[in-house]
């Protein structure tokens, strides 16, 4: 686990060469991916140019990939590994590439993104080295022939050639790209900054002819085969229903209004609303007021509590509870703005803090036995507030908003989470450690609307995500949780001078408790870190 520095340098050449193969990624991907929202995220699963071995997507991240890209996943990763000049970045992606065939979806298919991939065409004036064609020949010439060298100097230009080429049947490429698959032509990792760094690196002649320009993003669907047009439209099942359901409420309608009773009916249920809007309004009032006394005792000052959203009906409370999910208001606190902390320092920043709220007390001011007291509110320590004075991490915001949190207890390192409906809903039945924030992130985004329609919500009314750092701070302050010595991912990002992207943990007893940060890559699986989630209810 990487404690998050407070000062790091690296080489300018490093900096400019990752940024500008962000840049390049970013740009391949936008052919493919058009959500502007997740385009980030698509962005950061790709794995990047850094010479390390962790920067792969794992199983759970490389379905949401899919998922994400749909049938141009298999387009977007070669041209991605087409366009990588780095040893390390093409293991990465053609390891990834091998592993499509694993993935399990209910909404991608790998022979769709398959066929879409193989029906592209080789431009005109390609440029192809004699020993790839060469390698070629022989791929299409014996068809049990086996890929037997992932490391040949020619296998990736070769494979280029054949899936492009314009007179090669579409089955021949599907058996050669099948032998691709089972090979793992990723490159062994022990020789990447040997051999394979003199075949594939910068200054390898191998992407003098291989590049983007052997994809062609702009391939048309292929059409259906003759004799599958489609099928005729079948009868609208739904329009039956609906006149069906017309006609029982025409004949309920003709029966109520013949009832001689109607009046006293009528009146009776008036008096039944109203009774019941009156216990729904003293109900909220209580959770606003338990609201107001939790902060209070945490922060030493009185906070304001919005009114509970009309989208709270005792019905979605009730499915909240059933998974396990809690209210809790998360105030809007006076904690100024990223101007103000850059121009007043991070001690005076939180000095000034602390005087607007006297118990919420900087790390640092702490003694070693209030320290290590858990039920001692305490601020964030001030390294998170140097990387957010740094434009590192973004400052956070507190627009004083509802939100429903798991208030699933945090264990200690070694035992496991209580299990919950919501958990195994989210495909992580048996516990929440060893989870990278890329699988929980996405199966997040995978389930969301599954999940808010469940409880009686709509994307609209609400969010579905992790907790920012300082609401994590916050509730578990309030909640306790920094009693053990596990941490929980968080949603806020870091980001390092070399321009890596890392996420957020928090929560460890021995370094803090609540106040505690520290970054870990977010495809990193760690058996101390675990994770919670939060329903945010927009005004």
């Amino acid at each position: 686990m990487e404690q998050v520095p407070s000062q790091e340098t690296t080489s300018r050449e490093i900096l400019v060469k990752n940024r500008l193969r962000t840049a390049q990624r970013s740009a391949i991907l936008d052919d493919y991916f058009k959500d502007s929202k997740k385009t980030e995220l698509i962005q950061e699963l790709i794995p990047s140019d850094r010479q390390r071995s962790d920067t792969g997507v794992d199983e759970a991240g490389l379905r949401y990939l899919t998922e994400a890209l749909g049938k141009n996943t298999h387009t977007a990763l070669f041209n991605l590994a087409a366009s990588a000049k780095d040893p390390m970045e093409l293991y990465n992606i053609l390891f990834n590439i091998a592993d499509l065939k694993n993935v399990k979806s209910s909404t991608w298919k790998f022979k769709e993104s398959e066929d879409h991939f193989l029906g592209r065409r080789l431009p005109e004036d390609i440029d192809i080295s004699h020993g790839a064609e060469n390698l070629a020949e022989v791929m299409l010439a014996d068809k049990d022939a086996e890929i037997v060298n992932p490391d040949s100097k020619y296998i990736l230009e070769s494979l280029f050639y054949i899936i492009s080429a314009r007179n090669v049947p579409l089955e021949d490429k599907r058996r050669i790209l099948n032998n691709f698959y089972a090979a793992k032509p990723s490159m062994n990792v022990e020789s990447v900054n040997k051999l394979n760094q003199k075949t594939y690196g910068q200054e390898s002649s191998f992407w003098s002819h291989v590049d983007g320009s052997w994809i062609d993003p702009n391939l048309a669907p292929v059409s259906a085969p003759k004799g599958h047009a489609g099928h005729p439209k079948k009868p609208n099942i739904a329009s039956r229903v609906a006149k069906d359901i017309n006609a029982r409420l025409n004949r309920l309608d003709e029966e109520i209004t013949q009832a001689p009773e109607i009046a006293s009916l009528e009146g009776r249920l008036e008096e039944a609303e109203g009774l019941l809007k009156e216990s729904r309004l003293r109900e909220a009032k209580t959770i606003e007021r338990t609201e107001q006394e939790g902060w209070q005792r945490v922060l030493g000052a009185r906070v304001e509590i919005k009114p509970l959203p009309s989208t709270v009906t005792p019905e979605v409370r009730r499915n909240l509870e059933r998974l396990g999910l809690e209210l809790r208001y998360m105030p809007a606190l006076d904690i100024g703005n990223h101007e103000q902390l850059r121009e007043k320092g991070v001690e005076a920043y939180l000095a000034e803090l602390q005087k607007r709220y006297p118990n919420w007390k900087p790390f640092e001011s702490l003694d070693e036995r209030e320290r290590v007291d858990y039920r001692v509110s305490r601020n964030l320590e001030k390294v998170y507030w140097d990387i957010v004075r740094a434009g590192q991490v973004d400052f956070p915001l507190l627009p004083g908003q509802w939100m429903a949190v798991e208030t699933v207890e945090k264990p200690n390192y070694g035992r496991k989470y209580p299990k919950t409906t919501l958990a195994e809903k989210l495909g992580f039945p048996d516990d929440r450690f060893n989870a990278s924030w890329y699988s929980v992130h996405g199966a997040i985004d995978i389930e969301k609307r599954k999940i808010l329609s469940e409880i009686g919500l709509t994307d609209r009314e609400a969010d579905f995500r992790l907790l920012e750092t300082l609401e994590w701070n916050l509730l578990g302050n309030r909640e306790g949780w920094g009693k053990t010595n596990a941490s929980e991912w968080t949603n806020s990002k870091y980001i390092n001078w070399s321009g890596d992207s890392f996420r957020i943990v928090t929560g460890r007893s021995e370094v803090g408790g609540a106040s505690h940060v520290a970054a870990d890559p977010p495809n990193n699986r760690i058996s101390s870190v675990g994770f919670r989630t939060a329903i945010v209810l927009n005004s």
